[in-house]
């Protein structure tokens, strides 16, 4: 049986889009621990640049952001034809559930209720088959 999974690649891009500016830096920095390359957005809206520019592998982003909310953002990029993977996370259990049932299973990696099971997000990443290139 071929295994599909392998540990991420050193400075793997990600991109947290998160309103919440101390929790971002706190997870951003656990993230670098983990040899990722990360940049933060506080907003949906802000964060459109970043993806086209940057192009991350990973995007982390908070289903709950004032203006744009994080599953327009998703469903926006993945219209681009702009290919990451995506992990969700929100305090609302049941709109990340919710959420969860509609957007493009393509795309969607895994999402994390808050608070953070961070040893849960860390191994997600770690384990996920990322592409070689999304361009």
């Amino acid at each position: 049986m071929q295994n599909n999974y392998y540990h991420v690649p050193p400075k793997t891009k990600v991109l947290l889009v998160e309103d919440n500016q101390e929790f971002a830096e706190e997870l951003a920095e656990i993230l670098r621990r983990h040899q990722l390359d990360v940049k933060i957005s506080g907003s949906a809206e802000n964060s459109l640049p970043i993806l086209l520019d940057w192009r991350p592998v990973f995007l982390i982003c908070d289903l709950h952001l004032p203006g744009l909310s994080g599953d327009r953002l998703v469903n926006m990029i993945t219209s681009l034809d702009h290919k990451l993977l995506v992990i969700l996370m929100s305090a609302d259990h049941r709109a990340l559930e919710e959420t969860a049932k509609v957007l493009d299973a393509m795309y969607l990696l895994s999402t994390f209720p808050k608070p953070l099971d961070i040893k849960g997000l860390i191994s997600v990443i770690g384990v996920s088959k990322a592409p070689e290139s999304p361009y």
